[in-house]
């Protein structure tokens, strides 16, 4: 199968126009995820190509990896970017639904984080072909917080990125489960836009929610300096290049 890439400082994403193409999404999300706490595993929800799994990786040099992804054709993209790191003999990749692993793992995980798979109940941005999604499940907002309440180590934490709609519903269905907000990043694309995205830490601590803003963009359209420092451990330096 043909390949284009794209190359991070500590490593190459290989994908071709059949799957999800690394996103901007992905990389905030990844970048945004706090390492001053013990993590001895982490399981990646949607793992896609492999971008968030290897991202963890370099951040977590200690902790095994779990990578679901029930596209076939984007799990293989995820066992060759894989394989060709220094990380493999810490990553375990299974092509298989969330629900079908959560119902045989006895696991519970130091850290969950997900760029969410297609769910029956959230918007599908226009960007995206719908074709790739032909293999969704139906899984919704209710049935995944369930899966994270149950996956989750009781001192761990969740990471997920939403558009604003959805978040609220998803982050109501959390409280249900006694998982809540700690972190919440509000994303705009660019400044003086309104909010595309928001990036959320849960955990089964309730405390006060720390509310920040991140542009990404300014009115130049250049990078803005607090992008280009959140994710500049993992961005080669001519990414942020003008346009």
């Amino acid at each position: 199968m043909g390949s284009g890439y794209f190359k991070f400082k500590q490593f190459t994403i290989r994908q071709d126009d059949n799957v999800l193409k690394v996103s901007t999404d992905s990389v905030l999300l990844g970048s945004v995820v706090n390492n001053n706490f013990p993590v001895k595993n982490i399981l990646d929800i949607g793992a896609g190509t492999g971008i968030l799994s290897l991202m963890m990786a370099v951040k977590f040099p200690d902790a095994t990896i779990d990578a679901i992804e029930i596209d076939s054709h984007s799990f293989q993209w995820l066992k060759t970017n894989i394989e060709t790191t220094e990380w493999e003999q810490r990553i375990s990749a299974y092509n298989t639904s969330i629900e079908e692993f959560s119902e045989k793992t006895s696991n519970k995980y130091d850290l969950i984080i997900s760029n969410p798979p297609f769910f029956a109940d959230m918007p599908l941005p226009a960007r995206y072909n719908k074709k790739l999604f032909k293999h969704s499940t139906g899984l919704n907002a209710i049935k995944f917080a369930e899966i994270i309440q149950k996956l989750v180590d009781k001192k761990g934490r969740f990471y997920t990125i939403l558009s604003p709609g959805f978040y609220e519903k998803f982050s109501k269905e959390m409280a249900d489960k006694s998982l809540y907000p700690n972190t919440v990043i509000e994303v705009k694309w660019k400044e003086n836009k309104k909010v595309e995205r928001i990036i959320s830490e849960f955990s089964f601590n309730h405390k006060t929610i720390q509310v920040k803003t991140l542009t990404v963009r300014n009115s130049k359209n250049e990078y803005t300096e607090e992008y280009k420092n959140l994710t500049s451990f993992f961005y080669l330096d001519s990414h942020f290049a003008k346009p």
